[in-house]
């Protein structure tokens, strides 16, 4: 009763002009506004989190992270389990990234069977959207899947690099994204991979485009 207007986009990644256009002119197009004459720079992110106070807690728990290295966030998880990098995928590249890297990474998911003095835990701390916000803006470089984070970090113009379980969504979500860059996965099929079964587990090389997520490939793309 406090507004005037309503806008229903529960259905809005259905549409034959979410299809064809990239992720942001898609949702101005939505809203009835013309993409090919909205100014380039009216097409990034903007947010003003200066109403926000994080607890003392995670203020002083970030700076003394900060005051040792500099800080990667690693997102592995997104609510859509097809962007999402499987359990042991991700304790694998944790571990390959703290292995290469000389900052600190944290993270705000609980990752299991990892134990590292430079990977913490800061799930504690999130327990918010802004307290999430907040995080991402104090870290120096973001690895996520394909999920919010990334677009927060454009907000903070923080280098970033999105791993995409494939090709079809990179140019709809990245297009205006200028610190951000794309690690697509590439499944490797086999013949036996087209059966499908029942039980999911027994589907025959579902997994094997991850062989090629390497820690490395990512710092590079990450920092160059």
């Amino acid at each position: 009763s406090d507004y005037d207007y309503y806008i229903d986009n529960s259905a809005v990644s259905e549409t034959l002009f979410y299809k064809n256009l990239n992720f942001t002119d898609a949702y101005l197009y939505k809203f009835g506004i013309d993409p090919d004459k909205t100014p380039l720079q009216s097409k990034f992110n903007q947010f003003d989190l200066s109403f926000y106070t994080p607890s003392n807690e995670l203020k002083e728990d970030i700076e003394k992270l900060k005051s040792k290295s500099e800080l990667i966030l690693f997102h592995p998880y997104s609510p859509d389990i097809n962007r999402s990098l499987p359990k042991d995928i991700t304790a694998t590249l944790l571990k390959e990234l703290l292995t290469y890297c000389d900052e600190t990474i944290v993270s705000t998911l609980k990752i299991e069977k990892v134990e590292n003095d430079k990977y913490i835990d800061l799930s504690k701390h999130s327990k918010t959207l802004f307290d999430f916000m907040y995080i991402i803006s104090q870290c120096d470089y973001v690895i996520t899947v394909d999920t919010a984070t990334y677009h927060i970090s454009d907000l903070f113009l923080i280098p970033t690099v999105v791993i995409f379980p494939d090709d079809e969504l990179v140019g709809k979500r990245v297009k205006y994204y200028k610190m951000t860059k794309p690690y697509t996965l590439k499944e490797k099929k086999k013949n036996l991979s087209l059966l499908k079964f029942e039980n999911d587990m027994l589907t025959i090389s579902k997994y094997t485009k991850y062989q090629d997520l390497k820690a490395k490939k990512i710092l590079k793309l990450l920092k160059d």
